[in-house]
C-alpha cells in the first residue's frame, strides 16, 4: 500500500476512462439528436460518484463500533464531507445529458464495501478505510479530472480540484490518527490492520478497479463475509478498560432536576451530558446503510445530523478540558443507544427527531438563561450551547420533514401522532426491561457523584479566579 498522497499512476484497467470519441474504421449509423447530444463522460463520472455515496453508508454502520471518541468525530465529519461532494457533483450530474446522478453502485464494487463492514475492530477498518478504499476514490476523480476535457467540462473539474483536496487532507488525518495511536501505517501497518486492508485491496482488485467492468462473483469468491448480514453492536464500543451504566454518570444526579440546580455543578453535569451525545452519532449514522431507497435529501440530511450530534460531543469533551475534567472519570452512559439500536430504522428516526430532540428544549433554554447570568454571555459553556440548540431546531424541522415519508416507505399506514405515541411506549418498555438487567461496571467507590462534583467545581472556581470559561483562546 502506498503512503503518498499524491495522486497514484492510473491503473490500466481505467484506460477506458473517459471515455472519447475516437474515429472508427467502420462505417457507422449516424447518431439522432439525443444521442449527440449525451456526454460520454457522464458515465465515467458516476462511478466514482456511486461509490462515495456508498461509502457514506458503509461509515455510518461503523460509528458505533469505533472505539476512540476522536476516531468517532473524525468519520462523522469525513462522512458529512463525502455527502456535500455526492451532493455537488449529483447535480453535475443533473447537468449532463445522460448523468444519471442517482444510478445505483455497481454489484461487484458494493461488494468491497460491503466486506469492509466485517473488520473486526476499529484499527482493520480504519487501514482499510485511509489506506486502500479513500485513495482508491481519490484516484479514480483524480483520473477522471486529468483525462476530461477541461474546458467544456471545467464545471466538473472545478468541483473535483476541492473533493481530491479534500479527500488527501482525509487520508492525511485517518493515516496520522493510525500511526500514533496503533502505529499503523500505509507502508506496513502490520498485524490483523495490514492483513485486512490487504484483503480489501484484493477485492478491489478483482473488481477491476472503480472503473473496471469484472463479475460481481469474481468479487464474491473471494469474500470471507459474502451473504453474512452486518449488525449494529447491541452496545456502543469504547477504548478497552471504558465503564458503562443505564444511569447518568454522575451518581446521584436526578433527571426531575435536570439543568434545575446549582448552575456551577449543572455546568460539569452539562459538559457530561454534551459528550454522551455521541450516542446520538452512533445510533442515528446507522439509518444511512440501513435505509435503502429514500430520495438523496433524506440521506443528505442525516449525514449533517450525525456530524451534528458528533460536535454536540466534541462541545462537552472541550467543556470537560476547560473544566478540569477528563471522559475517563465517568461511565459510558448506554441507555439511549441500547434502547433506540433496538428499534425499527424508521422508529429509531422519530424517536430522536420527534421524542429525545424536543425534550431537550423543556430544559436547555432555561438553563441557558440562568447560566449567561451566573456566570456571562461570553462563557464556553454558554456559546456551545446557543449552537447546540440551534442546531437541535434544525434537527427537529427534520422530523417533520421525513417521518412521514419513512412511515409510507415502510407501509406503516398509521397516523403520524399514533406512530410517535406507540415509539415513545415502545423505546420506554425498552429502557424499563434494559435497565432492570443492566450491571454498571464502575466501582461504586471511584463513581463521581453530585457532591464530588460541587467540590470540583469550587476548587476549580478558587484556581481560576473567575466561574466564566473564556469562550475564545
Amino acid at each position: 500500500m502506498n503512503e503518498s498522497h499524491e495522486p497514484k499512476p492510473r491503473h490500466p484497467q481505467q484506460s477506458q476512462h473517459p471515455q472519447q470519441s475516437q474515429p472508427s474504421p467502420q462505417p457507422q449509423k449516424p447518431l439522432g439528436r439525443k444521442e449527440l447530444r449525451r456526454i460520454p463522460q457522464a458515465a465515467s463520472l458516476r462511478r466514482p460518484v456511486a461509490f462515495e455515496r456508498h461509502l457514506i453508508g458503509t461509515a455510518g454502520a461503523w460509528i458505533a463500533r469505533l472505539r476512540h471518541a476522536e476516531a468517532k468525530y473524525m468519520a462523522a465529519r469525513h462522512l458529512w464531507e463525502w455527502t456535500t461532494h455526492v451532493d455537488h457533483l449529483r447535480r453535475r450530474l443533473g447537468e449532463m445529458p445522460g448523468g444519471k446522478p442517482d444510478a445505483a453502485l455497481e454489484p461487484q464494487l458494493a461488494a468491497v464495501l460491503e466486506e469492509a463492514l466485517f473488520a473486526d475492530d476499529e484499527a482493520p477498518f480504519g487501514t482499510a478505510l485511509y489506506t486502500v478504499l479513500l485513495p482508491a476514490l481519490r484516484d479514480a476523480y483524480a483520473t477522471y479530472r486529468d483525462r476530461t476535457n477541461e474546458l467544456p467540462d471545467r464545471p466538473t473539474v472545478h468541483i473535483l480540484d476541492d473533493v481530491i483536496d479534500t479527500l488527501t487532507m482525509q487520508i492525511g488525518e485517518g493515516s496520522a490518527f493510525l500511526q500514533r495511536v496503533y502505529s499503523t501505517t500505509a507502508a506496513g501497518a502490520g498485524g490483523s490492520s495490514e492483513a485486512w486492508a490487504r484483503h480489501i485491496a484484493t477485492l478491489l482488485e478483482a473488481a477491476d478497479g472503480l472503473y473496471g467492468d469484472a463479475d460481481e462473483a469474481a468479487v464474491n469468491a473471494l469474500r470471507r463475509f459474502a451473504g453474512r448480514e452486518y449488525r449494529s453492536p447491541d452496545v456502543m464500543h469504547r477504548t478497552l478498560g471504558s465503564h458503562y451504566s443505564y444511569e447518568h454518570p454522575i451518581e446521584g444526579y436526578l433527571w426531575s432536576h435536570n439543568l434545575k440546580g446549582d448552575p456551577s455543578v449543572e455546568r460539569a453535569a452539562l459538559a457530561v451530558w454534551l459528550y454522551n451525545e455521541l450516542d446520538a452519532a452512533e445510533y442515528i449514522s446507522p439509518i444511512l446503510y440501513e435505509v435503502k431507497g429514500m430520495p438523496w435529501e433524506f440521506y443528505y440530511d442525516v449525514a449533517r445530523h450525525t456530524w451534528d450530534e458528533a460536535r454536540h460531543s466534541e462541545f462537552g469533551f472541550r467543556l470537560m478540558q476547560a473544566l478540569g475534567l477528563k471522559p475517563e472519570q465517568f461511565e459510558v452512559w448506554v441507555a439511549t443507544y441500547m434502547s433506540s439500536i433496538q428499534m425499527a430504522p424508521y422508529e429509531r428516526y422519530a424517536a430522536v427527531t420527534c421524542w429525545y430532540e424536543p425534550g431537550s428544549f423543556q430544559v436547555k433554554p432555561d438553563y441557558l438563561e440562568r447560566l449567561a447570568r451566573e456566570v456571562g454571555g461570553e462563557d464556553l459553556a454558554v456559546e456551545m450551547l446557543r449552537f447546540d440548540l440551534a442546531d437541535e431546531t434544525l434537527h427537529v424541522s427534520f422530523g417533520h420533514k421525513w417521518v412521514e415519508k419513512l412511515m409510507r416507505h415502510y407501509g406503516d399506514d398509521r397516523t403520524q401522532e399514533e406512530f410517535v405515541l406507540y415509539v415513545k411506549e415502545k423505546g420506554t418498555r425498552l429502557r424499563e426491561e434494559q435497565g432492570r438487567t443492566f450491571i454498571r461496571t464502575m466501582p461504586a467507590e471511584e463513581r463521581e457523584t453530585l457532591e464530588s462534583i460541587r467540590r470540583h467545581m469550587e476548587r476549580w472556581t478558587q484556581a481560576n479566579g473567575t466561574k466564566t470559561i473564556a469562550a475564545r483562546k
